[in-house]
Parts: C-alpha cells; structure tokens; sequence
C-alpha cells in the first residue's frame, strides 16, 4: 500500500476529523446545543395554582419535548406540578402517570428528590382515599430523602409535607413539631 493507505495517514486523517467536528461543536450556536424551557419554573407553579386544568393541557406538550430531558430539575418540578394540579381535579390518571414519570426520572437522573417528590404525590393519593397510615409512611420517606439535600430549602419542604400529612390525619399534636420546625425555615 501506498503512502495514502498507510496507518499513519488514516490515523492522521481521523485525528483531524475529530479535532475538525469538536471545533465545529464549539462554534455551534447556542440554539442548537442548549434547550430553554418553554416555562419558567415559578410562572407553572403560578398557573397550576390558578389554571389547573390549563397547565395540565399545556404541560403535556412541554414534558413531550425529547429536549426537556436535557434539564432535570425543571422536569422533576413540572411533574410535581402536574401530579398537584391533576390531584386537585380529582384526576388520579394523570396523578399517577406523574408519578410514575417521577420515579423513571429519579433512576435515569440519579435523582433522589424525584424520588421524594413521586412519594408525595403517592401520599397526596393514599390520603384523599382515607389511607392516612399510608400517606404519612409515604411522607415519611419522602421526608427522609428530602433531609439529606444540603439546601435547606429541601429541607424546609420534608417539614411543610409532615406538617401538612399529620394535620390531614388529624393527628394535630404529632404535626405542631413539624408545622414549627417548617415555620422557622421560613423565616
């Protein structure tokens, strides 16, 4: 074989390419390699709140999006948000399937607050049926994830969700601790 089909030229060749495609990727602009969410994530707590039905209609097209994998974080809150939404309409279909995207995100994003968060909505379930005991194991859990973030936002929540499935069973001596300790993350 000739110069042209020796190794070190095919290897030469093959470091250029690659050297030639990474320039290339650096140079791309920043629309092609970078996804802006379609909503910001306090602009869909702010419409789940007052347009349930509306953000679960709109969220449904922005959680399709391949693209949105790209960002976790505000996936694992528009689902948290959809599961809410779809809780306060009674549509426990949607709730679940939340849930469950919840759970899926949690295992591909090494993400334990998705974790928690698909423990709540489990909870928000089991206490609209009258299942107390398993709402508060759920929050439980999910409390117990929760209290291992160093931000203390996440541990503000853990104490808000016991808080708020303690005051729901009717066990008000068992959540003023909770309810106390979630005030004076608060303040």
């Amino acid at each position: 074989a000739g110069p042209e089909g020796s190794s070190v030229v095919r290897s030469g060749r093959l470091a250029f390419a690659a050297l030639a495609l990474i320039l290339w990727m650096a140079d791309r602009p920043a629309w092609a390699s970078t996804w802006a969410p379609p909503v910001p994530v306090a602009e869909a707590k702010r419409q789940s709140s007052e347009d349930p039905r509306g953000f679960l209609e709109e969220s449904a097209a922005w959680i399709a999006d391949p693209d949105a994998a790209d960002d976790p974080d505000w996936l694992r809150e528009i689902l948290l948000r959809r599961g809410r939404a779809a809780w306060f309409l009674s549509d426990r279909e949607v709730a679940r399937e939340s849930a469950r995207a919840l759970e899926q995100l949690a295992q591909r994003a090494d993400m334990p607050t998705a974790k928690a968060y698909a423990l709540l909505l489990a909870a928000d379930e089991a206490a609209d049926l009258g299942h107390h005991e398993s709402a508060i194991d759920h929050v439980t859990r999910a409390a117990g994830i929760l209290r291992q973030a160093r931000d203390p936002r996440w541990r503000a929540i853990a104490q808000t969700e016991l808080c708020d499935v303690y005051v729901g069973s009717e066990r008000e001596d068992q959540a003023w601790v909770h309810c106390q300790s979630a005030h004076r993350y608060f303040q």
